[in-house]
């Protein structure tokens, strides 16, 4: 009897106490709560499309392992045709729902206006100038759910395009737009000072009030 991967991979996560939710074969970085942990996404892992390779770890941990099939999981040609299929019908929905989520975004985009030093947020980290290319929330509501009125927005942007924002509330808590492009996207803060010739330097932060800082 063949295998399943999905089993095998869970199994090899498992040693190293680290047990996502669910496995998706599509050759993006997955983040899950970290090892031991029911909240948080320092775990993390990529699980390829033809299901005999992946990577996973831990950020917080320092863990990276690399996993393999064995002679028993690797698929015959029906099975990854089967996978494809469904690889593809994944591919289609998720688009779906970027396209929706494109759309939402670029209305609580244009309903956003200019943040002041009162937000909460930018208070606690003591940011009272400056603020570039962020808005604050109007409250909006698409029907399914409402964005409040107060929340700081991160645009980021993809190809040239606002592709999602990061929402960032008073008291710190951050999200993404639901189903909304994350792959790829980012947020410039003074990049019309660099000069390639000059080796200016770049520096990538993970959080907008750091790269801030920084600048």
């Amino acid at each position: 009897m063949r295998s399943d991967p999905t089993v095998s991979l869970r199994h090899a996560m498992a040693r190293h106490r680290l047990r996502p939710k669910s496995i998706i074969w599509d050759g993006r970085f997955q983040r899950f709560p970290g090892q031991g942990k029911s909240k948080g996404d320092s775990g993390w892992y990529i699980a390829y499309p033809e299901r005999t390779n992946a990577v996973f770890g831990d950020f917080s941990a320092g863990l990276k392992q690399m996993w393999k099939t064995d002679e028993t999981t690797k698929p015959d040609k029906q099975t990854l045709d089967e996978w494809k299929s469904e690889q593809k019908r994944r591919d289609e929905k998720q688009q779906e729902r970027r396209d929706q989520a494109f759309e939402r975004v670029d209305l609580l985009w244009k309903n956003a206006t200019k943040p002041t030093a009162s937000h909460g947020y930018l208070k606690s980290k003591g940011i009272d100038h400056t603020f570039g290319n962020i808005r604050i929330t109007e409250k909006t509501d698409f029907g399914d759910f409402t964005v409040p009125a107060g929340i700081l927005l991160i645009p980021m942007t993809y190809k040239g395009k606002v592709v999602n924002v990061q929402r960032i509330d008073a008291k710190g808590g951050k999200r993404h737009f639901p189903g909304a492009l994350v792959d790829g996207a980012f947020h410039l803060i003074g990049g019309d000072a660099y000069d390639d010739e000059k080796n200016n330097t770049v520096y990538v932060t993970e959080g907008w009030a750091t790269g801030w800082t920084i600048h």
